[in-house]
């Protein structure tokens, strides 16, 4: 895939997770759990397909990364506003959780 469609898809899922995470939504958890194991899959696949192995630095980012990324998801799991509807838990992230969007972004 070339890099400009990667952009792309990458801004297009990002923007997807955000207009669905304002709006709020049911919360079930295979649908929690399927787009980030295959956002990881892709990483991983792609991180792994250039022919080289990752140096220590570039592991060393990566987890530092993580890291950021839990803690900021942690953060945001404790603004999310939930609610019982129609038998379903739903959740809807407030306005000022596009701050952490954008501290996750930055990282």
């Amino acid at each position: 895939m070339s890099p400009v469609l990667e952009v792309i898809a990458v801004v297009a899922i990002v923007a997807y997770v955000i207009v669905r995470q304002l709006q709020g939504e049911p919360l079930r958890g295979r649908r929690l759990l399927v787009l980030p194991v295959v956002l990881t899959v892709i990483g991983a696949v792609d991180l792994g397909g250039h022919g080289s192995h990752p140096g220590a630095t570039d592991v060393a980012l990566i987890a530092l990364s993580a890291l950021a990324a839990v803690a900021i998801g942690l953060r945001q799991g404790t603004v999310m506003r939930l609610e019982r509807r129609d038998g379903y838990l739903w959740g809807q992230m407030p306005a000022h959780g596009l701050w952490l969007w954008c501290a996750l972004l930055v990282t």
